[in-house]
């Protein structure tokens, strides 16, 4: 893997936005916008002005939202601190608006830090979140005002940005570190606050009405675990709710009657070493429908998944520790769900945008059984059924099927999804321990290695597409005596090199005894 290093200044603030095709647009730091060169965008300098070194401290402290009118366009809404008579905090939501078709594609900023809210007591620590409109089209921005009831509703429509009044509920939400999300179906809000450890940790759910913006049916988990980060996701089917309590997972569901009293512990951290241990901090549902939850406390190289937070209880597959490319800090990127159409029937679904459904998936290889494979359903826009084609004589109706192929090859794996509205069909081929068909479709079996050079591990990345039979990495000093052989599986495998001296190795990457790729590392002390 090649290492570029770019100053981004991750701190707290991760965002930024993508096009359709999954190429990068911009990135936001919390100070400054940089462009998919990795320059610095037309004027997108000082979006906030501070002399925090490192980034800008506030969690969830932006967002980008496309222009409901413009698909050339968006708007960055981001918070701003300062000194106010009340305390030093976050007092202020702006926005900057960003022109994709100005200096080349590139992008420049048009317009930069109007003005939206201005509250002198003070609003809570960042937690901006945004879901789509139930027209399909527009957006909806929440934030409140610290220790209070007070929430402020923006509502994001191609003719520009409102402050509407203001929803007033019951009760006091404290300011503190945490997280506010969106279900998927945009139907649940949740906030998780920790303030400190006098007070405790708030999980707060509310219902939404995504015609109006209005939260309702309020409920309140109050504990008191010393818990110093922590954040909130929700399964991709908007059935779970996960909150990352510092040295604890916890899950909720959203479908009981009693959602408190659904709690359930799914990871707890035993003898605590913020260097070695995971230690939870925000989380983030990917659009793979994995949840990743960053590390707290210190920045790291490794992240924690639930691969599988759909299925709830231990069938979520918590995985801690999983190897990055490189130390992160303390942020993840801060998106809504993107894929979530019009409330179809309801009394603002007055556009005519349909929820024509799109097929989307994603498959994981058993460790145990190399021709078992767990498949992932990620499709959108309202399915109702689903048809699954393994190409090899079997079907299934399954949202996300679990199933064994007679044997090694190349098979043509397809969903078809449909509703009311129409249908659609998404392919992929999957290798199973048949890696020259991946060889020739890619010329050259692509594995990734990094860090490189590395200390005390080296990781290394198959090609999602490969599935191997009996996959060897074999590392020879320079002698050409073999010093490590260890098993490979589909994805990232971390390779434990701290009982070898400093030098250079070479690598082999066998299958089945035919070898798929040739390596050097370089391991320093």
């Amino acid at each position: 893997m090649d290492n570029q290093i770019i100053e981004l200044d991750f701190i707290d603030i991760n965002a930024g936005i993508n096009d359709l095709q999954g190429n990068p647009l911009f990135y936001f730091d919390g100070k400054n916008i940089t462009d998919a060169s990795f320059q610095r965008m037309q004027n997108g300098s000082q979006i906030n002005i501070t002399t925090d070194i490192g980034g800008f401290p506030v969690s969830q402290g932006a967002i980008v939202l496309p222009d409901p009118g413009n698909a050339h366009r968006y708007f960055l809404f981001h918070n701003n601190y300062g000194a106010y008579p009340s305390g030093y905090g976050v007092y202020e939501v702006r926005y900057s608006i960003v022109d994709m078709t100005l200096n080349g594609g590139l992008g420049a900023v048009t317009e930069k830090r109007k003005l939206l809210i201005n509250d002198g007591l003070g609003l809570d620590h960042g937690k901006l979140m945004a879901v789509r409109h139930a027209n399909g089209r527009d957006w909806w921005l929440l934030t409140q005002r610290k220790n209070s009831g007070l929430f402020y509703r923006v509502l994001l429509d191609p003719s520009g940005v409102h402050l509407l009044e203001n929803q007033v509920i019951p009760g006091t939400f404290y300011e503190g570190l945490g997280q506010a999300v969106f279900s998927p179906d945009g139907q649940w809000h949740v906030r998780f606050t920790t303030v400190d450890n006098f007070t405790g940790q708030f999980v707060d759910i509310f219902q939404f009405d995504r015609c109006e913006g209005l939260l309702s049916v309020h409920s309140r988990l109050h504990y008191d675990e010393n818990a110093y980060s922590g954040g909130a996701a929700i399964s991709y089917n908007s059935h779970y709710l996960y909150i990352s309590s510092f040295l604890h997972i916890y899950q909720f569901d959203l479908w009981a009657e009693d959602i408190l009293a659904s709690k359930k512990t799914i990871f707890t951290t035993l003898n605590p070493n913020p260097v070695t241990s995971p230690i939870f901090h925000l989380a983030q549902l990917a659009p793979d429908g994995r949840i990743f939850i960053v590390n707290g406390l210190i920045a790291a190289n490794r992240i924690h998944v639930i691969h599988r937070p759909d299925r709830g209880d231990t069938l979520a597959k918590l995985k801690t520790q999983m190897p990055m490319p490189t130390y992160i800090g303390s942020c993840l990127p801060n998106f809504p769900n993107f894929r979530l159409g019009p409330l179809d029937g309801s009394a603002c679904d007055t556009l005519g945008l349909t929820n024509f459904p799109v097929a989307l998936w994603r498959y994981e290889q058993d460790t145990s059984n190399f021709l078992q494979v767990e498949f992932t359903d990620l499709s959108y826009y309202e399915p109702q059924t689903w048809a699954w084609d393994f190409d090899d004589g079997t079907t299934s109706q399954d949202t996300s099927p679990v199933h064994t192929f007679p044997g090694p090859g190349a098979y043509e794996v397809c969903l078809t999804v449909t509703n009311a509205n129409g249908s659609h069909t998404w392919c992929r081929t999957l290798y199973l321990g048949v890696p020259n068909a991946v060889q020739e479709a890619e010329s050259a079996l692509p594995v990734k290695i990094w860090p490189n050079p590395a200390r005390s591990a080296v990781f290394v990345g198959l090609p999602e597409k490969y599935l191997p039979h009996y996959a060897l990495w074999t590392v020879y000093d320079a002698t050409g005596r073999p010093v490590k052989v260890q098993r490979l599986w589909q994805g990232a495998n971390e390779v434990d090199l701290s009982g070898l001296p400093a030098g250079v190795y070479s690598c082999t990457l066998h299958d089945d005894g035919r070898v798929l790729t040739n390596a050097r590392i370089v391991k320093v002390d």
